[in-house]
């Protein structure tokens, strides 16, 4: 994780540095637009995280709504789908 972690200060860095030859503007322009990032992907990480309890729940307890079996689905739907319900 910490490794993770310094990777991605690097990368800031060195996307920093490419701004940086553009301008002052490029650089409080990709600071400000970071900073909004973050907000809305907070706002949407909080809104969506009571969805997955209710889900999980869902699914443990079998009350989760059947799929319909004429929409296509993906391997990891597939698999959830064939569960047996018992």
């Amino acid at each position: 994780m910490a490794l993770a972690q310094i990777g991605q200060i690097v990368m800031m860095t060195t996307e920093l540095g490419f701004i940086g030859h553009i301008g002052v503007e490029a650089v409080a322009a990709a600071a400000l637009a970071s900073k909004i990032y973050v907000l809305a992907f907070t706002f949407g990480s909080g809104l969506l995280a009571p969805a997955v309890q209710l889900a999980a729940e869902a699914y443990a307890s079998d009350r989760a709504a059947p799929l319909p079996s004429s929409e296509p689905l993906s391997p990891i739907t597939r698999t959830w789908a064939s569960r047996p319900n018992g």
